[in-house]
């Protein structure tokens, strides 16, 4: 992966897991493709509405947790994308 296309998908990989650890969805959001799937547990999310409900009840059930991403495995490379597939850890 190219420097620059790694720092880009770095810092917003960072700033995904900062916003993530506010607890607050409107500062996730912006993050997220409207077209982006999540897994969460069993169950895959499809659409914004789907994808905040499953972060809301995390934060919910767990409030003083604290994220962070490993195993990052970075699948696609282009000017315009990058895609990574990674594990939570809290």
């Amino acid at each position: 992966m190219s420097k620059e296309l790694m720092d880009t998908a770095l810092d917003a990989l960072k700033a995904y897991i900062a916003a993530t650890n506010t607890h607050r969805f409107d500062l996730v959001r912006p993050l997220i493709d409207p077209s982006a799937s999540y897994w969460f547990g069993e169950r895959v999310h499809e659409n914004l509405g789907d994808v905040q409900a499953a972060f809301e009840r995390a934060w919910t059930s767990v409030a003083d947790e604290v994220y962070e991403v490993g195993d990052c495995r970075w699948l696609v490379e282009t000017a315009e994308h990058a895609v990574v597939t990674y594990r939570y850890r809290w």
